[in-house]
C-alpha cells in the first residue's frame, strides 16, 4: 500500500500540469428580517511575505478547503503517476498535485467516480471540518451539525488549465476541480452573527489589520465574513462576459475571488463542466 509520504514533491519534465481540488461551501441563509436569500463568504486580507515589499490583497471566497486523498493507490491506478505540489500538501495529503498533461481526463474520471459512488473512501470532499475551523476563526463560533444542513450539489471540472496565483506554485498551469456543497444555516443566532460580523469589518479594515499584524512580525492576514444577497451576486456575474466570470470581480468595495462563480447555480463559465450529484 502506497502512502502519501512515499510520493515525490514538485513538477518534472513529464509531470508538469498542476491539478488543484477543493471542496467549496455555498453558505446560505434567509435574512432574519425580510427572508432575503443571503450568501456568506470568507473575507480575507493577506500580506505578501518578505522579501517582497508588503502588499495587501483582499478577496472574498467561498468557505471550504482542499480535498484530501484518502487512498493513494486508487489515484495512482487511474493517473499512473503523480507528485504533490509542495511538502505541505504531501504532509496533509491534499489533492494538489502534478500529473502528466495527458492524464487530465483520467483525473476527471477518478473524481466523477467519487461523485457517483457518494463515498469518502478515496477522497475526503466533505467541507464540514474546514467549515467548523473557519467559523471558529472568523466568528468565534463553534459550529455543530445541529446549526446547519449540508448537501452536495455536484462537481465543477475545469477543462482549460490556466496559470495559478497560489504562492506555492505561482504562474504554474493549473486545472481546478471543485466539489460544491450547499450549506444552509438554520440557527438564527449564527445568521445574526454573520450579518453583524460582515457589517463591522470592511475590506479596508481587514487590509489594515493584516498589515499591522505583518509589521508586528505575526502572520500577515485577517479575516471576517462577507454577507451578500445571492440574487445580487448572481446578477453581477451574469452581466459579465462569460469568459471573464472566473476572474477576480470587484464588487461593493471589495473583490470576489475567481472561484465564487463555481458556487453560483445558473451562471455559465465556458471552461467549466458542471456535473450534478443527481446525475
Amino acid at each position: 500500500m502506497v502512502r502519501a509520504e512515499d510520493i515525490a514533491v514538485g513538477p518534472s519534465d513529464d509531470m508538469s500540469l498542476r491539478v488543484s481540488a477543493a471542496a467549496l461551501a455555498a453558505v446560505v441563509f434567509a435574512h432574519p428580517d425580510d427572508g432575503t436569500r443571503m450568501l456568506a463568504l470568507e473575507h480575507k486580507a493577506t500580506v505578501a511575505r518578505p522579501p517582497h515589499v508588503p502588499q495587501v490583497t483582499v478577496r472574498a471566497q467561498p468557505f471550504g478547503g482542499a480535498v484530501r486523498i484518502q487512498n493513494v493507490d486508487s489515484l495512482l491506478s487511474f493517473v499512473g503517476a503523480f507528485a504533490f505540489d509542495s511538502k505541505r500538501s504531501r504532509s496533509e495529503a491534499d489533492f494538489r498535485v502534478f500529473v502528466r498533461p495527458s492524464s487530465l481526463d483520467a483525473v476527471h474520471e477518478f473524481c466523477l467516480r467519487s461523485v457517483s459512488r457518494r463515498t469518502e473512501s478515496e477522497l475526503e470532499t466533505d467541507p464540514s471540518r474546514e467549515l467548523r475551523e473557519e467559523f471558529q476563526d472568523t466568528l468565534g463560533i463553534q459550529l455543530d451539525s445541529k446549526m446547519y444542513e449540508s448537501e452536495r450539489v455536484g462537481i465543477v471540472l475545469e477543462d482549460r488549465p490556466t496559470p495559478t496565483r497560489n504562492v506555492r506554485a505561482p504562474g504554474v498551469l493549473t486545472a481546478r476541480i471543485y466539489w460544491v456543497y450547499e450549506v444552509e444555516i438554520q440557527d438564527a443566532a449564527v445568521c445574526r452573527s454573520l450579518l453583524v460580523n460582515s457589517d463591522s469589518r470592511s475590506a479596508q479594515d481587514l487590509g489594515r489589520a493584516a498589515l499591522s499584524a505583518h509589521e508586528r512580525g505575526e502572520p500577515g492576514w485577517a479575516n471576517a465574513a462577507l454577507v451578500l444577497p445571492v440574487d445580487d451576486v448572481r446578477t453581477a456575474y451574469q452581466a459579465l462576459p462569460p469568459e471573464a466570470r472566473d476572474e477576480p470581480v470587484p464588487f461593493r468595495g471589495t473583490v470576489l475571488a475567481g472561484n465564487v462563480v463555481a458556487v453560483l447555480d445558473g451562471v455559465d463559465v465556458p471552461k467549466y463542466e458542471r456535473v450534478s450529484s443527481a446525475t
